[in-house]
């Protein structure tokens, strides 16, 4: 099975104007991409904002699946 290791680095994604980052990326980096699940159509997808506000790295990823749209967020402190 093939995995994708890109990197990330915070501190570069801070500069991310309107948050959003791009997982496909390598180096993962600023910009809004709707990143889509392959489940045989494309009405599910994810975007992932980036925040940072001392001492917290928060990572928000939002999902559409046909009329339902979901999140998750990640908060932690290095």
């Amino acid at each position: 099975m093939d995995k994708k290791q890109n990197k990330i680095n915070e501190a570069d994604l801070q500069a991310c104007p309107d948050g959003y980052i791009n997982l496909n990326a390598d180096p993962v980096s600023c910009g809004e991409v709707k990143h889509l699940i392959d489940a045989g159509d494309q009405n599910y997808y994810y975007k992932v904002r980036y925040s940072f506000t001392s001492p917290f790295h928060i990572y928000s990823i939002i999902g559409y699946y046909y009329n339902a749209r979901r999140s998750i967020e990640i908060k932690y402190a290095k």
